[in-house]
């Protein structure tokens, strides 16, 4: 009511625009579906309701107020959008996760021992402001940080939010009734008021960045989790060998089924190389594997060796090679899932066996015969550079028969 009934309808209908406006931008660009989460989020929350609400509806206001006032419109816009701004910064936060029904699910959540704990950390940011704010000699506007960073940590976004709120809460109260070290600022009113404001902006926008950081790290950490659940899940029951390899070879993590079938320790083969369950004859040919896998970590690559199981015996494996990537996009090694291919192997050679054998006589068949005869003529023209004439050459006999 300060400039009448008259201007009253006018500046509440631009003062309530602004939040319209702050929230159709909020929604537009999706914060509305995430919270402030995040330092994307937190950035562009900023960015409409502190920087463009207040810029566009200032320039109704402070067009408005200088028409009636004849004050000048440059300082009531600047009065307006820097106003409108810090406070908007600082209580919307809470105000939304209220709103949202944020504090309602986490309160559900939380343990006794957790709300006993955040209760407790609120009250010493509110013990922590009237000590600061209740005298007017000392200025220690730094103090409240503490126990704001220590609410942060503890009870994210919606314990920092709170406490700002509540350093607010007191901080303006104390200060209107010419108490705090703000009041040291020999300057009117307005100024130091909007000095208070500056200061909780600042403080919004050191903490909640730091809350929205450690939100997604929970995130991250949870998801962790749930993808370390899965994967023991599916290492621990599967049959195929799955292993962890580093850049160097090292091998960080075996799955407990290398035990049953090859008989070594899981645990002993941590940090040791993964080459030396590998047959030295074939061991080029499975590191080439593997570095094609880290050259081009989009792909799964695969290769057959001969593995060294307990006892030094051999048996036939397959791999199947996948590099993994870190958050920097940069391979930080890979990943193998093994399988065993020895009964296979034993049965595609029972099977060759089959087709080069007479099942009557046991004796080589055609095939074998001919098989072999293609082979010592291919190595005759070999060693005599190709110098042979006629029809003798490997895969003309079928026709001479």
């Amino acid at each position: 009511m300060g400039l009448g009934w008259g201007a009253a309808p006018v500046i509440a209908f631009v003062n309530v625009a602004e939040p319209v406006i702050g929230a159709s931008l909020a929604m537009r660009w999706g914060i509305h579906r995430s919270g402030l989460a995040s330092i994307k989020n937190l950035g562009l929350f900023v960015l409409a309701v502190g920087v463009v609400a207040p810029l566009l509806t200032g320039l109704a206001g402070a067009l408005f107020i200088d028409l009636v006032t004849r004050t000048g419109f440059g300082a009531n816009f600047g009065r307006w959008v820097i106003g409108h701004a810090l406070g908007a910064v600082t209580f919307t936060p809470i105000l939304v996760q209220v709103a949202s029904g944020e504090v309602r699910v986490w309160l559900g959540r939380a343990s006794r021992r957790q709300a006993l704990e955040g209760t407790t950390l609120l009250l010493l940011v509110v013990a922590m402001s009237v000590g600061v704010f209740a005298q007017t000699r000392l200025l220690m506007l730094f103090l409240p940080m503490l126990p704001l960073m220590i609410v942060t940590f503890r009870a994210g976004t919606i314990g920092a939010a709170a406490a700002v709120v509540a350093i607010a809460t007191v901080g303006t109260a104390l200060t209107l009734e010419g108490l705090g070290p703000v009041n040291l600022i020999h300057s009117g009113t307005g100024e130091r008021l909007q000095f208070l404001q500056f200061y909780l902006a600042v403080t919004v926008m050191t903490v909640l960045p730091i809350a929205a950081d450690l939100a997604r790290r929970r995130e991250l950490f949870q998801q962790l989790r749930d993808s370390e659940a899965r994967f023991r899940l599916l290492t621990e029951n599967s049959t195929d060998i799955v292993l962890n390899i580093d850049p160097d070879g090292i091998i960080r993590y075996a799955s407990p089924s290398i035990s049953l079938i090859g008989g070594h320790d899981p645990q002993a083969l941590v940090g040791t190389e993964s080459a030396r369950l590998i047959h030295a004859a074939d061991r080029d040919r499975v590191r080439a594997v593997h570095r094609q896998a880290r050259e081009r970590p989009q792909e799964t690559f695969s290769v057959e060796f001969r593995g060294v199981v307990a006892g030094d015996a051999e048996r036939w494996f397959e791999t199947h090679t996948r590099a993994v990537i870190d958050d920097e996009g940069k391979v930080c090694g890979v990943v193998s899932a093994v399988r065993d291919t020895s009964a296979r192997r034993l049965a595609e050679a029972a099977l060759s066996v089959a087709a080069h054998t007479d099942p009557l006589t046991g004796l080589c068949n055609r095939r074998a015969f001919d098989g072999e005869l293609d082979r010592l003529l291919a190595q005759t023209v070999d060693v005599s550079g190709g110098g042979m004439r006629g029809d003798l050459r490997p895969g003309s006999l079928q026709e001479h028969q």
